[in-house]
């Protein structure tokens, strides 16, 4: 009976470890492969997984709660106090519950918004000089550097959609082919001011908020998925599946490692 006792945990033990080191590597897996358009904020260097990590290092589970509604603080509080005890347990059994974490405060996140949820992307992803300029304007009060940046933007691209208009000006004696081509070139100037203006006026981006179908001046909606190639929908499927198979045991694993840690405590105790 002794023996079989510590086979058996010999085999739980590892059967823990396996299951970390496979869950981890399908998480990680899908982490490091960008499936649709996302904002920043879902990104791995982004402000809601970095809160999440702060929450987790100096164990203070409110340092999360700004990220999601307050609907949600109740269920990254469950989430926080099944990660720290397991975060304890070291090695890879840390990573999964620091993932673990992160994933569940940044769904909700993106749930306060009303908006889909993909998955923490990868980081180090460029978003052009205004994102830096405007964190940097938020550290220093001063948004000069940001202004300057996006008045350039705003001038080169009227620029650049005029001379489409004035490239496509129909003659007089135009065809009817070559007076739909102008029309449309107009239209489509018209319509690139007005989304402009909408967005810098906060009609169709509300204070920056990232609400779900708020139109960029660009034309996509934000939150919109990128269309993906034939090819690569096979690739998605099969990420996504291991997306699912990983969050479905990531509980019963942390469940299990918070288990052992505290019939861990108690031998030592005893």
């Amino acid at each position: 009976m002794a023996m079989k006792r510590i086979m058996n945990g010999k085999l739980g033990s590892r059967g823990v470890k396996f299951g970390a080191v496979a869950l981890l590597a399908s998480l990680m897996l899908v982490f490091s492969t960008p499936l649709t358009a996302q904002a920043h904020c879902d990104s791995a260097d982004g402000p809601v997984v970095t809160g999440a990590k702060q929450a987790l290092e100096k164990n203070d589970v409110e340092l999360a709660f700004p990220y999601v509604g307050p609907q949600y603080e109740e269920e990254v509080k469950k989430a926080f106090d099944k990660a720290v005890p397991a975060r304890m347990a070291g090695g890879e059994a840390k990573e999964v519950a620091e993932i673990y974490f992160a994933e569940t405060t940044l769904r909700l996140h993106r749930a306060t918004e009303n908006a889909p949820y993909d998955g923490i992307q990868p980081a180090g992803k460029d978003y052009g000089p205004a994102l830096p300029a405007a964190e940097k304007s938020i550290e220093t009060g001063n948004t000069e550097e940001l202004k300057k940046i996006l008045t350039e933007a705003v001038s080169q691209q009227v620029d650049e959609q005029y001379e489409n208009v004035t490239a496509k000006k129909a003659g007089p004696n135009a065809s009817v082919k070559a007076n739909r081509e102008s029309i449309e070139a107009q239209f489509k100037f018209e319509n690139y001011a007005l989304g402009l203006y909408e967005s810098a006026m906060g009609k169709a981006a509300t204070g920056g908020s990232h609400e779900e179908g708020a139109t960029t001046a660009s034309g996509h909606t934000e939150g919109e998925v990128e269309t993906v190639e034939p090819g690569d929908k096979g690739t998605e499927n099969i990420l996504l599946g291991f997306t699912g198979v990983g969050i479905l045991g990531l509980g019963a694993l942390i469940g299990r490692l918070t288990k052992n840690h505290k019939h861990g405590r108690k031998r030592v105790d005893s």
